[in-house]
C-alpha cells in the first residue's frame, strides 16, 4: 500500500517553483497560504530564513500539494540537519484549514531579531540560491 500524498508549506527559498521542482524532480501543485502563531527570522549568516514559533506572528508562504515520501527525503536532505520536519495546520487562500509538514528551524542562537525580506532576498540572493543550492 502506498503511503498517502502530503503537503509542505514553505516560507523561504522553497517558496520558488525554479527551487522546489528542482528538488523533487519535478513540477508540484501550489497555492497561497498563510501560518498563523510563527515568525520567519532573519539567519546570522545565511540569506534564507528560519520559522520559529511565536503566538502574535503569521508567515505567507506557498503551499505545495502531492509529495510523496521520496519527495520528504529529498526535501529532507535539501534543507539538512539544521531544520526539524513539523506539522502544522496552514489557511489557504480560499480559507481553508489545511495540514501539512513545515520545515522549523532548530537553532535558536542564529535567528537574528528581525524578519526575514522575501523582496531582499528575491533582488539580492535568489539567482545565486538557485546556482548554488540546486541538486545535481
Amino acid at each position: 500500500m502506498n503511503a498517502p500524498m502530503q503537503s509542505l508549506f514553505t516560507y523561504g527559498s522553497l517558496m520558488y517553483e525554479a527551487v522546489c521542482s528542482s528538488v523533487v524532480g519535478r513540477p508540484l501543485l501550489h497555492e497561497r497560504a498563510q501560518l498563523q502563531g510563527w515568525r520567519r527570522h532573519a539567519l546570522k549568516g545565511r540569506t534564507y530564513p528560519g520559522a520559529v514559533p511565536q503566538a502574535d506572528c503569521t508567515i505567507e508562504g506557498v503551499l505545495w500539494h502531492g509529495l510523496t515520501e521520496a519527495d520528504l527525503l529529498s526535501l529532507d536532505a535539501f534543507e539538512s540537519t539544521e531544520y526539524e520536519r513539523v506539522t502544522v495546520t496552514v489557511k489557504t487562500a480560499s480559507g481553508h484549514a489545511q495540514t501539512a509538514q513545515l520545515y522549523a528551524w532548530k537553532d535558536l542562537a542564529l535567528l537574528e531579531p528581525r524578519d526575514w525580506s522575501v523582496t531582499q532576498f528575491e533582488q539580492e540572493h535568489l539567482g545565486g540560491f538557485y546556482a548554488t543550492h540546486r541538486p545535481r
